[in-house]
């Protein structure tokens, strides 16, 4: 079984809830974003004198997004591409986000972290969650057809078995359900 028992369920109260923290989204602090800024599409490079700077490539969704959205599609996107491993993905995410509110501070701004953990967690869970549902149904479709899947290649790419794979994504869903109900809980303090 790729996805734990209440997956659907789970994903049934996402979906209740996806226009109020999509309307909420859309009221926070907007800020020029990637929208894809998942580790294939970010690298660390040599900037000034020694120092290391972040180069992003791929631009095709840029546009208005909440600030800390992006943070959101990173570590939505790293765990489905299977770049972090799923029982490091409370670190990661808790790392990444402390990293991402420094970051901002550094630059001055003074807003409201939980608005910024909020953005993170709705991107998260309303990008990755229905999406990795229905591509695995595209996976399972595409193999039904003799076709290579999606997930035969991300298998062949990450030198994971199908088993692993399935594992992890049932493990991410899991842990992007849980972003979701963070960013319930969270909606209610900005």
């Amino acid at each position: 079984m790729a996805f734990p028992r209440g997956t659907d369920a789970r994903l049934r109260h996402l979906l209740q809830h996806a226009n109020a923290l999509c309307n909420l989204l859309a009221q926070q602090v907007q800020t020029l974003s990637h929208q894809d800024s998942h580790s294939a599409n970010l690298f660390a490079t040599v900037g000034a004198p020694d120092q290391l700077q972040t180069t992003a490539i791929d631009w095709s969704f840029l546009g208005l997004a909440a600030i800390g959205e992006d943070l959101g599609t990173q570590v939505g996107g790293n765990l489905f591409k299977l770049y972090v491993d799923v029982g490091e993905a409370k670190n990661y995410c808790a790392a990444a986000t402390g990293a991402y509110l420094d970051a901002l501070r550094q630059t001055g701004w003074r807003g409201n972290a939980d608005s910024v953990r909020f953005a993170c967690a709705a991107a998260a869970c309303l990008r990755y969650a229905p999406f990795g549902v229905m591509w695995l149904q595209g996976c399972i479709q595409a193999n039904a057809r003799g076709e290579i899947s999606g997930l035969d290649n991300l298998v062949q790419v990450n030198g994971v078995s199908t088993t692993d794979a399935l594992r992890h994504w049932g493990a991410a869903m899991t842990f992007l359900f849980d972003l979701g109900d963070e960013a319930m809980r969270l909606a209610s303090r900005i």
